[in-house]
């Protein structure tokens, strides 16, 4: 009760500390009991001071590490010394084992240094696989040769193929007047991604083919001319249930058979015949003679030239390949008013033998012609810089009388048929050569790849073409 009144006696208003002081004092008139913690060490015990600026191990004895050996290691073959090992070797089981190794050491030495491989080097790169595909046989007489061409893609991949055979002549002069021209459309096996060429339309003409040439800017056009003179243009209309060819338009060429043709446009085509002329054909609604143009080494020259193969470039400039092996670089003059004159030529590097082949194509943004003759020597002309023949590379294929020429992959790879129905390839940048054995018996005198470089046909062996497929 008396500690009750004395709270009750407290002023309002006073801190709430001052309350819990006074009250603590009140609360603690009794005594607690001692609680005692005892140290951890006894008194009686005396620890050793040690001065922590001192250490108390003893110190190592002073060595130059300057002038010390440390053993060392071979990064490249990951070895090194060890001390225990040399100490319980057995000198007699090496010397065995030295000479049970000699031999196959000295065997590996006399194969030379390992390269060094260097991860910056091109690695090699391999020739895209090229095998036999299909063969085409034909009705043909002995020792008559192939011609023929691929058109517009159909199925797969595939273009439609156009062959003929060409009979022998003892003359200019062609008395076959049952000749066809043969399509073989691609078609696609029931069930599978394989796909065989197969006979589609048969085209009559009145004379054997002397040249034939796909239109590059509407590959369903083709043109044709046949040893009688004439000239014909073809349309090939496909679809996916049927194939139709119909004649466009046809004309004579006064100069005879072309020996060669080429479109320098969708509209204009060029033939070149033996008389050492050219001539530039408009398509229309007839097919019309525009302008002839006479080859001459000189504008003083009596000599004709007589042509053996053409190469168009552009609606104004063409190649030429000649009997004699010249290559003439030919420019169209724009003001020309007459139907005959002499063009602006330059003559590129002359091969020794007759002219067989033409191809063009781009390396380094430079235009590039591909000439071949009849022993197999190829030159490599740099439009670029047409007039100094220095700088034409030259290429011999090491087989002889390789005179056809097809290439594949922008030209990268050069193709040739060889004999009993192989195929020999070559790698322009490396010169890596690769044979395609084959089965047939002859020479093949004729070869064509197609546009997209993933088929190629040759012939003709006795009576059969073959047809082989490359890696695009």
């Amino acid at each position: 009760m008396k500690n009750v009144e004395r709270f009750k006696s407290i002023p309002q208003g006073y801190p709430i500390q001052i309350l819990k002081l006074y009250t603590m004092e009140e609360l603690s008139e009794y005594s607690s009991p001692v609680i005692e913690f005892r140290a951890t060490h006894g008194e009686e015990k005396h620890m050793k001071q040690v001065d922590k600026n001192t250490g108390t191990d003893t110190l190592p004895s002073k060595i130059d590490t300057s002038t010390e050996i440390n053993p060392t290691s071979s990064k490249a073959t990951q070895t090194y010394s060890n001390k225990e090992f040399q100490k319980n070797i057995d000198e007699r089981k090496l010397a065995i084992w030295l000479r049970q190794i000699l031999p196959s050491v000295e065997k590996e030495l006399l194969k030379g240094c390992t390269p060094d491989f260097d991860s910056n080097a091109p690695a090699a790169v391999a020739i895209p696989e090229i095998q036999l595909y299909q063969k085409l046989q034909l009705d043909t007489t002995e020792n008559s040769q192939g011609i023929g061409i691929w058109l517009a893609v159909h199925t797969n991949n595939a273009p439609i193929l156009v062959i003929s055979s060409v009979s022998p002549h003892d003359d200019d002069w062609c008395e076959h007047v049952d000749k066809h021209i043969f399509v073989y459309a691609p078609v696609r096996e029931h069930g599978s991604n394989f796909i065989t060429w197969r006979e589609a339309k048969r085209i009559s003409i009145k004379a054997c083919l002397s040249s034939l040439c796909t239109n590059p800017f509407n590959k369903s056009i083709f043109a044709g001319s046949t040893m009688d003179g004439g000239i014909f243009i073809w349309n090939c209309h496909q679809s996916v249930k049927s194939l139709d060819i119909t004649e466009l338009s046809n004309a004579t060429a006064l100069h005879g058979y072309a020996n060669a043709m080429d479109w320098s446009s969708e509209q204009t085509l060029l033939t070149a015949h033996s008389s050492g002329t050219v001539v530039q054909w408009r398509l229309g609604a007839d097919l019309t003679s525009e302008a002839e143009y006479l080859i001459k080494a000189s504008p003083g020259a009596t000599r004709e030239i007589s042509i053996s193969c053409l190469l168009a470039r552009s609606a104004n400039d063409f190649i030429v390949g000649c009997n004699d092996g010249s290559v003439y670089h030919c420019w169209i003059s724009s003001s020309a008013a007459v139907r005959k004159f002499y063009v602006d030529i330059v003559p590129l590097k002359k091969h020794l033998f007759k002219v067989s082949s033409l191809l063009k194509t781009r390396f380094n943004g430079h235009g590039i012609v591909i000439s071949c003759d009849l022993s197999g020597e190829v030159y490599f002309h740099d439009l670029g810089n047409s007039r100094d023949n220095a700088d034409t590379v030259i290429a011999k294929i090491p087989l002889p009388f390789t005179n056809l020429l097809a290439c594949i992959h922008d030209c990268d790879l050069v193709c040739a048929p060889g004999n009993d129905g192989s195929l020999d390839c070559y790698r322009l940048f490396d010169g890596v050569h690769v044979a395609i054995k084959g089965d047939l018996r002859g020479k093949g005198n004729f070869i064509k790849s197609s546009d997209n470089g993933c088929w190629i046909i040759t012939g003709l062996y006795e009576k059969e073409f073959q047809i082989f497929s490359s890696e695009n």
